[in-house]
């Protein structure tokens, strides 16, 4: 395996700190709270913490740390959040940009030597933004991996926050990925053998602080061997302003049900970028979700607007404009940022599997999901998030004809209290202040850290 990283960067540069980029330490004697994401629902959360920190008295400005470059699956927006932002570029730390994950371009730039390297950066970087404590969406990639064991290293406190419906906060050491296939646990044995791939610790023994956003999520932590003090339960801080959006949603239901013209609000789902769904059964469920909605159309009226998902291209909203050709269109914007704002428009919503069809399903609205099959997945696990919507008061359907039935019935339907179990299982207790809980507590930790940087940073330093 070469040394290079297909730019002309060997590893042994990656030692010094010019080609780190490591910024150098900030002047002051406060403890920075740190907080790391990538994509997906990653911004939400860690803006809202950040938000929270920066309205603290005395509190020191945050650090974010972006990870999202790792990953070309999606994209991530930090830019405008109250803190520091340090942006990870793994090609500027030798790392090949061949796959869309961090995983087999690491195999390809140089394996456990590379990872240690980019451990060694992180360790310098906690140094110089003097970090006091560390929190992390979740430790599942390889740079999440390489953040951790810095962390450890320097004796920076770690958090990991559980950010809402799915999440999974701790594997047992030796547990099974659920749903990988044998071939692919073979492969990865085989890869670590050679020193390819690190051992990735799922574990969270080392973790000092776990925020579970729901009940159930607390007690399967603690079953799987986490210490009960570790963990607290707290509201999802990217939930804040769902409580309010949910009382709104409520408070329109008498007006809009004097609505000749129902509407109804479909959320995307990018199937085939994130490729957990094999393409056929994809297909077959948007194009049925939409033959339904097509039948209904033709006997009643309705309006239909869309919700896309962030990373939803040009090509794809194009694609979703013509599936719903001979459906009458809102006028509403229904885009990825504006959803709490515009769910007390409508009054039902579809879609497939996802965060966003719980959320509307908090305020008690008919949701209806377009039903597929757990062997459409390619992982086991993902097939039963998609099963459990079920169970969680959303109505399912596999063909066009019961589709359209589901959606007429929601449309006639009173609102009704979702099932406690939406709540116990996966989005926990709605509050406007789970931002405030967490970062609360992150002040806490780092104002009673005693990370490693202090002695590398001489006495006077404190």
């Amino acid at each position: 395996m070469s040394d290079s990283s297909g730019q002309g960067t060997p590893l042994h540069s990656l030692r010094c700190s010019a080609a780190l980029g490591v910024v150098s330490a900030h002047p002051d004697r406060t403890y920075t709270v740190a907080l790391c994401g990538a994509g997906g629902s990653h911004p939400g959360t860690i803006g809202a913490i950040c938000s929270a920190i920066a309205k603290a008295e005395g509190a020191p400005r945050p650090l974010i740390v972006d990870l999202s470059l790792f990953d070309a699956r999606g994209t991530a927006n930090y830019s405008q959040m109250p803190g520091e932002l340090v942006r990870v570029d793994p090609g500027k730390l030798g790392f090949r940009q061949v796959f869309k994950t961090a995983a087999p371009n690491l195999v390809l730039s140089g394996g456990v030597r590379r990872f240690d390297l980019l451990v060694h950066h992180f360790v310098q970087m906690l140094d110089a933004h003097r970090v006091g404590v560390m929190l992390m969406c979740h430790a599942y990639g390889i740079p999440e991996q390489a953040l951790m064991q810095a962390c450890i290293r320097s004796k920076v406190p770690l958090a990991r926050i559980d950010e809402g419906p799915f999440s999974v906060l701790v594997k047992p050491k030796g547990a099974p990925t659920p749903g990988l296939p044998m071939a692919k646990i073979f492969a990865l044995g085989v890869l670590k053998k050679l020193k390819l791939l690190p051992e990735r610790d799922w574990s969270g023994v080392d973790v000092d602080r776990f925020f579970a956003t729901s009940a159930g999520r607390v007690r399967d932590t603690v079953k799987k061997g986490i210490l009960a003090d570790r963990v607290r339960l707290v509201s999802a801080p990217r939930f804040d302003r769902l409580a309010d959006a949910c009382r709104l949603w409520e408070a329109g239901s008498l007006e809009r049900r004097n609505h000749a013209t129902k509407r109804v609000l479909v959320l995307h789902q990018p199937f085939k970028r994130d490729g957990k769904v094999r393409p056929r059964p994809a297909s077959h469920a948007e194009s049925e979700l939409f033959s339904a909605l097509r039948q209904v159309a033709a006997r009643r009226r309705i309006e239909v607007a869309v919700r896309m998902h962030p990373r939803a291209d040009a090509k794809e909203r194009a694609r979703y404009a013509e599936l719903l050709a001979g459906v009458p269109m809102c006028s509403v914007a229904a885009d990825a940022g504006g959803f709490y704002e515009v769910m007390p428009q409508f009054d039902l919503f579809a879609g497939f599997y996802s965060s966003a069809l719980l959320e509307a399903a908090a305020s008690g609205a008919p949701i209806v999901s377009a039903a597929i099959p757990t062997k459409a997945f390619y992982r086991g696990n993902e097939g039963a998030k998609a099963a459990a919507m079920g169970r969680l008061g959303v109505g399912m359907a596999v063909s066009a004809t019961d589709l359209a039935a589901l959606i007429d019935r929601g449309l006639d339907a009173r609102s009704q209290p979702p099932p406690e179990a939406l709540f116990d299982q996966q989005l926990g207790p709605l509050s406007s202040g789970g931002s405030n809980e967490v970062a609360v507590q992150l002040l806490q930790m780092a104002r009673t850290a005693k990370p490693q940087w202090i002695s590398r940073s001489g006495p006077d330093s404190i």
